[in-house]
């Protein structure tokens, strides 16, 4: 059958569209669910992933294909769940993670390692670009310790060694900020991280520290005691710091490395990494004038720029062979490599082009954000705190993101005012008795294809329209049918409150048919839906529920109870001791601070209470 195969397409293996159009329906299918991706599943999940990425690097993939998978939720989080990628980070540093404990894991992923270029190229930024540590709190007088910055300045042509395969930027930066360094110690330091996730800055709780480098300030901050055990702490606050684009494995690696070296001389350190084979480096490693061909300030190299002078104007010059759009688009590439370390670089840009083919789903609905954990940081006794950073100003969702968003949404009616349950369902529903009779048909004819025995109810039967039977295995299925004239789109079909506990009684055996373009029969459709109230994960109350608020006017008098600390205009600050009522009036006893213990009738006009801070100092 080869030749037959091949002339209708069949493949002997999928191509990296097959990859990515695969991967796209399970994300579809998982992300309107809300559900996690597991078992076979994930497996195809992470084969396609590969895939895609595999067919990437050998250009198989269009750029149609790659706009599609940025704008699908196409990166599993630590939790297996669908996120957009520019949403997710990926987890390179556990330094950074830790400080939040498992709350940022919704915003993690952890690819393997050969995926990191493709996730990044999809707009996953690194948790380590996105993160930013910063001092919250420091008690106690401050200390210098010069020891501890000497000795850093002493080996800091070992550590350079250590470094010599890394970026002359980074050597660089290091040789900087050790010459700088000023060490003082306190008797308490606290740290807090924050991280911009999609539109959102979260804050973790502050935590302590044993030491923290201040990169605006060159300055090392030591919680005391410091002995020798303090520099795995001062090395893993520099390395982090001073290279953000590591990730965290490398860093704790680097830490490992440079940590016996502390405790030798100068001279051992130097013999010990030569014996490890670690080379001296040359002198041009100092040269500031010498440009470092992996730094990423550098333009593409041969992309038809040429070096000029501060102050100048680049020339307006087109490559040779490429269109405007091209064009375009390697200037665009060229202005993101150009931002800093901490803007939002990864977006996707917005190239016009055929709409996504999913997640065809009615109705809208918000995705839910990160939670906002900012908040002002506050120092007590004699310490110095400091602000983690301002918020950032939170963007509209992206339309191609709103058309993911679209979920299974269920809305309610609020029953109103002065009619009974029965009445309210009733007035709810008044669906036309001729539109019910036919979609019931329609309904019964779908049964009977597949081999059921549907029986009708009597238009009156309060909690299901037809039940139909598996002749075969004796199944029930209890069917509540709902026709609409037209297409079934943002016009949602309504269940009573009988019918919706009905659902949730029945469970599995409860089914909602949706029968649509009832009054066109060419086009007249049948939706099954099984067990709808089941599949319900949230009760969503919007902003129109303002007209439900209760009017609970507040009574003035009721916080004068005992042991409420009140003010008077007459005998001045005191604590209620007894309060009872007499008809309406409040006759209290009062132990004032200056006038003793008066018995006191309520004046709202002459008296209030004062409020006082709790345990934790909040008022």
């Amino acid at each position: 059958f080869k030749p037959l195969f091949t002339a209708i397409g069949v493949k002997n293996a999928p191509d990296g569209r097959d990859f990515s159009d695969i991967l796209l329906d399970i994300v579809g299918e998982y992300f309107e669910q809300s559900k996690t991706v597991i078992g076979q599943d994930r497996a195809v999940y992470d084969i396609c992933l590969v895939g895609a990425c595999s067919a990437d690097a050998q250009e198989q993939l269009s750029l149609n294909d790659l706009r599609r998978l940025r704008e699908a939720p196409s990166i599993l989080n630590i939790k297996g769940q669908t996120t957009h990628p520019d949403e997710v980070l990926q987890q390179d540093s556990e330094w950074h993670a830790g400080f939040f404990g498992g709350e940022l894991d919704r915003a993690l992923c952890k690819p393997s390692p050969e995926l990191w270029p493709f996730v990044a190229k999809l707009g996953v930024r690194r948790l380590s670009e996105s993160a930013r540590v910063a001092l919250e709190f420091v008690d106690g007088p401050e200390s210098e310790e010069t020891s501890i910055a000497d000795k850093l300045m002493e080996r800091l042509d070992i550590l350079a060694r250590l470094l010599h395969d890394k970026p002359t930027v980074v050597r660089s930066k290091i040789r900087n900020a050790f010459g700088d360094l000023k060490a003082v110690s306190y008797a308490v330091v606290r740290i807090q991280a924050s991280v911009h996730v999609g539109n959102d800055e979260v804050h973790a709780p502050p935590a302590s520290a044993q030491a923290f480098y201040d990169i605006e300030k060159h300055r090392l901050i030591l919680a005391r005691p410091v002995g020798d055990r303090i520099w795995s702490h001062v090395l893993n606050a520099l390395f982090h710091q001073l290279m953000p684009e590591e990730p965290g494995n490398e860093i704790s690696k680097l830490t490992l490395s440079v940590r016996p070296l502390m405790g030798m001389s100068v001279e051992e350190a130097h013999r010990e990494l030569t014996d490890a084979g670690i080379p001296y480096l040359d002198e041009e490693s100092s040269n500031e004038n010498t440009q470092d061909l992996t730094s990423r300030d550098l333009n593409d190299v041969g992309d038809g720029w040429s070096p000029v002078e501060a102050g100048t104007t680049r020339p307006a010059v087109e490559p040779v062979g490429e269109s405007q759009a091209e064009t375009e688009g390697r200037s665009a590439e060229r202005e993101r490599a150009a931002r800093p370390a901490g803007e939002s670089g990864g977006q996707p840009q917005d190239t016009p082009s055929e709409p996504l083919e999913l997640a065809d789903v009615p109705g809208e609905a918000s995705r839910t954000s990160l939670p906002d954990q900012s908040g002002s940081p506050t120092g007590r006794g004699d310490g110095v705190s400091t602000p983690t950073g301002d918020r950032r100003a939170r963007k509209p969702r992206a339309k191609h993101k709103e058309q993911w968003d679209r979920r299974l949404l269920s809305y309610v009616r609020k029953k109103p005012d002065g009619q009974g349950e029965d009445e309210a369902d009733s007035s709810a529903s008044e669906h036309n008795l001729g539109i019910e009779a036919v979609a019931r048909a329609a309904v019964c004819r779908h049964e009977r294809s597949r081999g059921r025995l549907p029986e009708q109810m009597a238009q009156t039967h309060p909690g299901y329209d037809i039940i139909s039977m598996n002749p075969l295995t004796g199944e029930e299925r209890f069917i509540e049918v709902k026709g609409v004239s037209g297409e079934w789109n943002k016009t949602g079909v309504g269940l009573s409150r009988l019918q919706f506990s009905n659902a949730q009684d029945y469970g599995d055996s409860f089914w909602l048919y949706v029968v649509e373009f009832v009054s066109d029969p060419q086009h007249i459709r049948v939706h099954p839906i099984q067990s709808p109230a089941t599949q319900v994960t949230s009760f969503m109350f919007d902003g129109n529920w303002r007209d439900a608020v209760a009017d609970e006017s507040a009574d003035p008098a009721l916080p004068f109870i005992a042991g409420a600390k009140v003010t008077h205009q007459q005998w001045g600050v005191g604590r209620i001791v007894t309060m009872e009522l007499r008809g309406s009036t409040r006759v209290m006893s009062i132990n004032f601070e200056k006038h003793g213990r008066r018995t006191v009738t309520l004046n709202l006009q002459i008296m209030s209470v004062v409020e006082e801070d709790d345990d934790n100092d909040r008022s």
